[in-house]
């Protein structure tokens, strides 16, 4: 100890004596440190932490692609046809991101959420903390439904169990509180405070009605995550996904020649 003593001394004495050599030396560990622990950081969260689903190891992302284009966002026909024709997957589930001008009687506020199917929530495994999710027959009728982040509910409702069943606002657009979600879940985006069924896009964006987005095979727009099939390994799945997208470029070769699914 006396040894490391003297030998710390004798440092801080030849610091002392260079005192701009001391502030680089000082500065350099610093942004090692911290480059580290930013990078330790973003493995942490998306390589060694498990992901907050069920069975994550089960879970696969889905795009489109084109001949000159190897990642292309999904667009919701041919997610339906992908959902229906699949064997290797057990769910299949569309998504989109999207801000929403949130309004309940304690005022309005931007808030992010996501466009979800029906199968999302059962795609990720993950239900409610309170009340329930909404469901496919929900969605397929255009229920005018959402649920809550805990988050939201925590800092608009004061976590009032109660919140369910209320009405809220969203982009001025009516919708019955059904649910709250689990803390910490934040959607596939990861920063996702309210979720909406898809159906709702055209109420919600009523400028974008014209285009027919929901029935537009040539609009690529949202995300699509899935489940495998126990024992069914991704080299299957992909052959799966293939044969229905050949399938696909036959039926509407307008839309869907020359694209494939990842």
């Amino acid at each position: 100890m006396t040894n490391i003593l003297q030998d710390m001394a004798y440092a801080l004495r030849r610091l002392a004596k260079a005192p701009g050599f001391s502030a680089l030396i000082v500065v350099t560990l610093g942004l090692g440190i911290g480059v580290n622990a930013a990078v330790f950081t973003v493995v942490n969260s998306l390589l060694i932490r498990p992901l907050p689903y069920a069975d994550p190891d089960h879970l696969v992302v889905l795009w489109e692609t084109q001949k000159d284009k190897p990642q292309i966002p999904v667009s919701v026909p041919n997610f339906k046809d992908w959902q229906e024709q699949a064997t290797s997957l057990s769910r299949v589930a569309f998504y989109g991101p999207e801000m929403y001008t949130f309004r309940s009687p304690a005022g309005s506020e931007k808030v992010a959420g996501e466009w979800a199917s029906g199968s999302y929530f059962p795609t990720l495994g993950v239900g409610a903390a309170v009340g329930r999710v909404f469901t496919d027959e929900e969605v397929g009728r255009g229920a005018p439904v959402a649920v809550l982040g805990h988050a939201l509910w925590q800092r608009r409702f004061g976590a009032d169990r109660a919140a369910v069943g209320k009405t809220i606002e969203l982009n001025k657009v009516p919708l019955t509180i059904v649910g709250v979600m689990p803390r910490g879940f934040r959607g596939f985006s990861g920063d996702a405070e309210v979720f909406v069924p898809v159906t709702q896009f055209e109420k919600l964006l009523p400028f974008l009605a014209q285009y027919h987005i929901l029935e537009d095979r040539n609009t690529h727009w949202g995300s699509a995550v899935a489940r495998l099939k126990p024992g069914v390994s991704i080299d299957k799945a992909r052959a799966d996904l293939q044969t229905i997208a050949a399938r696909l470029a036959s039926a509407y070769p307008q839309f869907n020649k020359g694209q494939g699914i990842e």
